[in-house]
Order: structure tokens, then sequence, then C-alpha cells
């Protein structure tokens, strides 16, 4: 082989000895990356710095082993007491990282994290304005870096806000909005769940501001985010903020409460009846007083053969009842449901909301006497059917009862012309009253005091129509000077919390439709029992309340 070929070949085979050789280095280091990584994760820093150096020498410029190697430095700094030459140490790794990799949007987080880290331990929160800027500037290219990340976001302005003392106003309002954007970063996958990054920002700003207009301006207005507040108000004893924020839940939950049952319903319609079930499931859960999810439920079950509840026949009846649905699109399936059922009554409320009165009739006259609307139906259906003896023997019967339901005087007077003259009349005492304090009562005790026990109870009689109720309270603060916040219901209507912070007698005021007759008024002590650390909690004395139907109702109406 002539000489000059001999060399060649010799060339070739140390290139490919240097090749190997830079191959397996490269790949020796990322395995110590590797290991050092697994042991960072598990909290084993002295392990993993032993594993990050040797890599280092291996790969100096790997843009991973340098911010591990330097964030292992830097929390062994700042934690391990004796060891603050590692912080210098880390801030050299990570300005090492930014200059090599300036598009490395951690590296530039933490040579600020570590260059306040080292001031702190010079000057404390002392260090001066010309120290700041210079580490204001390392986070906000960390922000311009990787502004899409939801963690960026956050770190950058928590520890923008940490050091608001050197922020201007328009400064902290910007780094407010960085932890704003974060929260708001929401993968699709995680729509039924409130933010990740949330609960840590509304700890961190409680925590450093005790301001609650940056809680709420950070909380994304949907119904898990929400809902993520009221949890975070309630463990942080919030009470007399919560009327900020309440009734947007409240809206929120119906809102979405009504958008999944229509997609379930439109499940339903497509025959997709386990899907539709899965849906009408989940959304029972954000509120279990309403009556769609539930109708939605039986109604996936009965068309899948699946076996129907123990208790079906009183879901079918608070259904019907309740009256929350068309009757008329659940049919298909509502229909043999109703069939199915032993109770009459279930039939006669079926057929009368399908305006079939004579089978509605039949059914009701077979039905137990102390079934709730069966009295009111059974009038209806023979004045609609031309048997008026039947029915006017029961609207005399009604006017003879010294307190009689106010939805069945109403309901009457429409089509009565004989008595009524005497209905109206007898409605005209009735629609504004005064329930005395004596009312208040519940298991426990009586004269509506709420405290540990937590629920009080009034009945009314109201005529269908929108009811203003007003309501005498007091309060009486708990061991950490926190008064009582009450959530009132009307039946299965939520009509709102209230936080009283008064010790002397006030009144507050109640709003609601309703389609009137015997129902509950019922009040329920949020923050009755005792604080987390012990003591007493607040109570709260309800009085008179006083009844006024301002408006008719229009949903009795044809």
């Amino acid at each position: 082989m002539p000489p000059v070929r001999k060399i060649q070949w010799a060339l070739i085979r140390c290139l490919i000895l240097v090749l190997c050789f830079f191959s397996f280095q490269r790949a020796g280091a990322a395995l110590l990356l590797y290991g050092g990584k697994s042991a960072f994760y598990q909290g084993a820093l002295d392990r993993a710095l032993g594993l990050f150096q040797k890599a280092d020498r291996w790969d100096s410029n790997h843009p991973e082993i340098l911010f591990f190697y330097g964030q292992s430095l830097y929390r062994q700094g700042i934690s391990v007491e004796g060891q603050e030459f590692q912080l210098q140490k880390a801030s050299e790794y990570f300005e090492k990282l930014t200059i090599k990799h300036p598009y490395f949007s951690k590296g530039w987080l933490y040579r600020a994290l570590s260059q306040l880290a080292l001031a702190r331990q010079d000057l404390g929160d002392r260090f001066s304005r010309n120290q700041w800027e210079k580490i204001r500037s390392y986070l906000e290219t960390a922000y311009r870096a990787e502004s899409g990340s939801p963690w960026i976001k956050f770190m950058v302005g928590k520890t923008l806000l940490s050091y608001d003392q050197f922020l201007t106003d328009s400064e902290r309002k910007k780094a407010l909005s960085y932890i704003k954007r974060a929260v708001e970063i929401l993968p699709p996958r995680h729509l039924e769940l409130p933010p990740c990054y949330l609960r840590s920002a509304l700890a961190f700003l409680w925590n450093r501001f005790h301001n609650f207009g940056y809680l709420k301006y950070i909380t994304p207005h949907d119904y898990p985010s929400i809902g993520r507040l009221l949890e975070f108000m309630d463990q942080r004893q919030l009470w007399s903020y919560r009327h900020l924020v309440y009734p947007l839940y409240l809206k929120l939950g119906n809102e979405i409460y009504d958008r999944r049952c229509r997609l379930g319903k439109d499940l339903l319609d497509q025959e997709k009846y386990a899907e539709a079930l899965v849906i009408f499931k989940n959304t029972y859960w954000v509120n279990q007083w309403r009556t769609k999810a539930k109708m939605g439920m039986l109604a996936a079950q009965q068309a899948m053969g699946a076996p129907l509840p123990d208790d079906y026949e009183n879901i079918l009846r608070e259904i019907l009842e309740e009256k929350e649905i068309a009757i008329n699109e659940y049919r298909p399936w509502l229909g043999p449901l109703v069939q199915q059922a032993a109770n009459p009554y279930l039939k006669g409320l079926y057929y009368f909301y399908l305006r079939d009165y004579a089978e509605a009739r039949k059914w009701l006259e077979e039905s137990s006497v102390h079934e709730r609307y069966r009295r009111r139906l059974l009038g209806e259906c023979y004045w609609r059917l031309g048997e008026s003896e039947k029915a006017l023997a029961i609207v005399t019967t009604v006017l003879n009862e010294r307190n009689p339901d106010l939805r069945e005087l109403t309901s009457f007077a429409r089509w009565d012309s004989v008595y009524r003259q005497n209905l109206e009349e007898k409605i005209k005492t009735l629609r504004a009253y005064e329930q005395p304090q004596s009312e208040w009562g519940s298991k426990i005790s009586r004269g509506g005091l709420l405290d540990h026990a937590g629920i009080q109870l009034m009945p009314l009689n109201l005529k269908p129509g929108f009811v203003v109720m007003h309501l005498a309270t007091r309060s009486s603060p708990g061991d950490k000077g926190i008064f009582g916040y009450v959530i009132f219901r009307l039946g299965k209507q939520n009509l709102g919390g209230f936080y009283i912070p008064h010790e002397d007698w006030r009144e507050i005021t109640l709003r609601c439709h309703t389609a009137g007759g015997y129902n509950w008024l019922t009040a329920y002590l949020l923050n009755g029992s005792k604080p987390p650390d012990g003591g007493s909690g607040p109570s709260v004395e309800l009085g008179p309340v006083r009844v006024l139907v301002v408006g008719e109702y229009e949903g009795e109406k044809e």
C-alpha cells in the first residue's frame, strides 16, 4: 500500500476513535444526568451533586446538566446551614447557562433567585435598588424567553411581588397580571378542574398582602375556579368577603348544570345512553337539589335496561312535582318509567301535565289523599272535564280551612267563577303576613338560635309569585371575632348567603320566585362549628319573618 494511503487510513482511524470517544463521553454524561435527576427529585442532594459534578466534567456545555447542577447547589445553599458558598457557585453556573443558552428561561429565573439569595444573606431585604434592577432584568428576560409557560409566569410574578417594596404601582399591577395569566392557562383535558396554580397563587397573595381584591382579580370566572376560591376563603375564615363571590358561584353552577343537561339530552336523542349516563351523573353533583340530571340518569338507565334505584319512585315523584323538565321532551323515557310505577299518584301527575285530564282524574282518584298536589290537580281535572259539583266541593273544603294552601287558592281562583271573590278575599288576607320568631325550630332547639347545631327551619305558606322576605337577624362573634355566615333556602331553592356582622337586631332581605304553597325556609350556619384550632365559633339568632308577594308567578299559567 502506498505511504499516502497508509497515512489516510491512519487519519480515518484516529477520527473514528475521536468520534467514538466523544460519543461515549456524551452517553456517559447523559447516564450521569439521568441518575442525578432521579436523586434530585428524591431529595438526595449530596448524591445528585456528585453525579452532576461528574456529568459536568464530561459535557460542560449541556444545558440540562448546567441547570440541574446549579439548581442542586442552590437548594443546598438555601436549606443547609454553613453551605452559603454553594449559592455563589450556583450563581456562576446559572450565569454560564444563560450565556451559552440565552433562551433557556429557567436559567434566567434561577440566576435571579440565586442572586436574591446571595443579596439577602449579606444585606437582608435592604439591598440597593441597583442590585434589584439587575435581578429584575433577569426575571423579565426569563418571562420573555418562555412567555407561554404558566410555571414561568407564576414564578416571575411571585418573585417580583415578593419584593413589591421596589415596585411602582404599574410594575406591581404588571406582576400581578403575570400570576393571573399563569392561572388562566388550563389544558383542555382539565376543563372540569380548577387551574393547577390557583391554590398556590391564592395562598401566596393572601399571605403577602391580605388583599381580597387580588384574590378575586386572579381567579378565572368559571365554576371550578370560583369553587376553589370559596374553598380557600372558608379555610382562611374569610366569611366577610363571601358575599362578593357566592352569588357568582351559584349563577355559574346553574349555567354549567343546564349546559351539561342539554349535552346529556342530546346524547339520549342520539341513543348514546352510556355516555349520557356519565354526563348526568357528573352533573348531579353540581346541584343535588335540581331534578334535570336525576331525570337524565333515570332515562339513560331505563333505555339501557340497567337496574333502577330502589327509591326510583320517590325520585320520579320529585321530578314530576318540581316540573323542572319539559314533560314532552322526555316522554319516550318518562312514559315507561311512569307505567311501571306502582303508585297511581305518579300516573296522575304525568297525565295531568300531558293535559290528558280524564286519565289523570282516574289515577288521582285512586291515589292517597295525603299526596302533596292531589287535591289541587284533581279539582282542576274535575273543572276541565265539566264535573263542576265535584270541583266546587273541593273549593268549598279549601275555603273552610283556617290556613289553606295559597297555591291551591290561587289555582282555583283562576277557573272558579262561583267562589272567585271569596277565594281572592282569602288570598288577600294571607299574601302578606308575619311569622313570629317562635316558628323557627329544629330537632335540637327552637326559637331561631343557630350555633353548633347549624340548622333552623320555618314553615311558610306562599302565594305563587315574586316573594320578598324581610328577616330580623343578629349574631354573636366566636373566639376569633368572626361573626356568623348563614345560607338560606326556600324549599330546594338557594336564596344566597349572608354574613351577619352585627350584635343588634337588623333586617336582611331575601328575594326569589316561587310556585307557592307550603314550604320550608331553611337557615344553615356555615361557620358554626369549632374553629380548626379549638375555641368556640359564632352563633346567629333569627327573628320574625315578614313575607310579601309582589309579582305574579308565570309558571302556573298556560
